[in-house]
């Protein structure tokens, strides 16, 4: 039975896509936690909500960017 499941999957591109998608998902909810942690900032220290802002910012545009090229 196994064999027969490993010479199936001579095809892995739909695997490769799955891991895509569930990688996009992953980042998705860091960035959502990320901007949750930025939200709190601003009501606790609102000085340093700035630098708080720039860097989720920051990130967000290298992910984007990372993400376009693959």
């Amino acid at each position: 039975m196994l064999t027969s499941i490993l010479l199936s999957a001579t095809d892995v591109s739909g695997l490769i896509a799955l891991y895509r998608e569930i990688g996009a998902y992953l980042v998705g909810v860091g960035f959502v936690c990320a901007g949750l942690a930025v939200l709190k900032k601003l009501i606790t220290n609102h000085e340093r909500t700035k630098e708080a802002v720039i860097t989720y910012v920051i990130a967000l545009v290298v992910w984007l960017t990372v993400w376009q090229l693959l």
